[in-house]
């Protein structure tokens, strides 16, 4: 994933008030790619590589059937 400097602060915000939510997390739209539509939950948000413009973070779902 790939954040904004000003998305970023966002995000978190966003992802913490959903915390223990089930919601469908959407990878990518892109045909071909249906296996990273997921729902569940996250369990995990760090930034991995904090450039000066952007971050890459890393999202990490745990998901229910």
């Amino acid at each position: 994933m790939m954040t904004t400097l000003g998305s970023f602060n966002r995000i978190y915000r966003t992802l913490a008030a959903l915390r223990a939510t089930p919601c469908v997390y959407i990878g990518t739209e892109e045909a071909g790619y249906e296996p990273l539509l997921i729902y569940g939950f996250f369990s995990s948000f760090h930034i991995e590589i904090p450039y000066l413009t952007y971050h890459l973070c890393s999202l990490e779902i745990e998901g229910l059937i």
